[in-house]
């Protein structure tokens, strides 16, 4: 087994630390920070933590927007900061935004968006997301002798609900192992109070050019590797989907179960992901902001 293959498998529970993965395994800090660059620069190596954002009292909904007349900077900065994942497909005048709620602000962003589809700016739909599902490829699938996949497994995180009242420092660690996941956070005394928030990591492996939002009646993510997450709600599955190379084969792929879906370039402007909205946490609570339409 590749040493790669050992510390990814690691990096799934504990983030991209060089200390705290040599605690866990036999290699020394600078063999793990050189695996590391290595992946990084041979595979395009990314690290993400898995953040249960419902556990801090915060869920999810997803808008779905199509022929909107807005510009793209503001599609984007739509109920900013609230947003979580911004998607925009290549072609067609259609983006997702997956937004963070609770029961007042789903409410105020909902009759929002009535407003601005009744003015005509946006033809958009509001969907509360009832799960969401994280999956990441499993590290004993890559031949590093051979530089690619030799199965298609992967592995399902599983989220855990536990409830926290977390503090702002429990709030500005989260934030900053977001930005960095390779952050030496275990001693952190603060690490204790959100372990319910972060559970695990997940991980990518390869120069994938686009991504596929699909739209479906079922569940497909088994149907496919490179599914990242799904987003499970009354009325629709969506599910992400990384695309390293084959696009045009994936495509046929995807439209054998539906006909409605994003190709979005994994780029600035059209693929964009934030971190959750450190800027209303005031007073150990969220603190949603008023959404006023003119």
């Amino acid at each position: 087994m590749h040493q790669a293959n050992i510390l990814l498998q690691k990096a799934l529970k504990v983030g991209g630390n060089p200390y705290a993965l040599s605690k866990l395994t036999t290699f020394t800090v600078t063999q793990i920070k050189n695996t590391f660059n290595y992946l990084i620069v041979k595979y395009d190596f990314a690290l993400f933590p898995l953040v249960i954002s419902e556990n801090l009292g915060l869920r999810k909904a997803v808008l779905i927007c199509k022929d909107t007349k807005i510009n793209m900077e503001n599609r984007k900065n739509l109920f900013f900061p609230l947003v979580n994942v911004f998607r925009h497909d290549i072609e067609k005048n259609e983006f997702i935004l997956t937004l963070y709620v609770n029961k007042t602000s789903l409410n105020e962003v909902s009759s929002a968006i009535e407003k601005l589809n009744a003015k005509g700016y946006v033809n958009c739909k509001l969907i509360l997301v009832k799960n969401v599902f994280r999956f990441t490829r499993d590290p004993l699938c890559f031949d590093f002798e051979k530089g690619k996949w030799i199965c298609e497994d992967k592995i399902v995180i599983i989220n855990k609900y536990f409830k926290v009242n977390p503090d702002a420092d429990d709030i500005n660690l989260i934030t900053s192992i977001q930005r960095n996941p390779y952050l030496n956070y275990i001693r952190n005394i603060h690490w204790r109070h959100i372990k319910s928030v972060i559970n695990a990591f997940i991980y990518t492996l390869g120069r994938s050019n686009f991504i596929l939002d699909v739209f479906s009646k079922e569940d497909i993510s088994d149907k496919f590797p490179n599914t990242i997450w799904t987003l499970k709600t009354d009325e629709m599955f969506i599910s992400e989907i990384y695309c390293y190379d084959e696009l045009e084969k994936i495509i046929e792929k995807v439209k054998k179960y539906s006909s409605d879906f994003l190709i979005v370039p994994k780029t600035p402007g059209y693929a964009e992901g934030y971190s959750i909205p450190y800027e209303i946490f005031k007073k150990k609570t969220w603190e949603f902001p008023k959404i006023v339409i003119e």
